[in-house]
């Protein structure tokens, strides 16, 4: 997960807290933090998961990706 542009804040949250409200409109939330999902770590583990149901009954799970970076100067 990444964090959301804080530019979207006030769009996101006020569709996020009206989608959490529903018919109590006198609810209130507190919104500490904005994620969205990371399409680049998404598409590893999809890659992963793929290559790794190949296997017969065996058992994955995938607890962090990290992205190499190149030491060059």
């Amino acid at each position: 997960m990444v964090s959301v542009d804080p530019k979207a804040y006030p769009q996101v949250v006020l569709i996020a807290t009206s989608i959490a409200s529903g018919e109590n409109p006198q609810s209130q939330f507190i919104v500490r933090r904005l994620l969205v999902p990371n399409p680049e770590a998404k598409r590893v583990s999809m890659i992963a998961s793929c290559l790794m149901a190949t296997q017969e009954q065996q058992q994955y799970v995938v607890r962090s990706i990290k992205k190499r970076v190149s030491e060059e100067a």
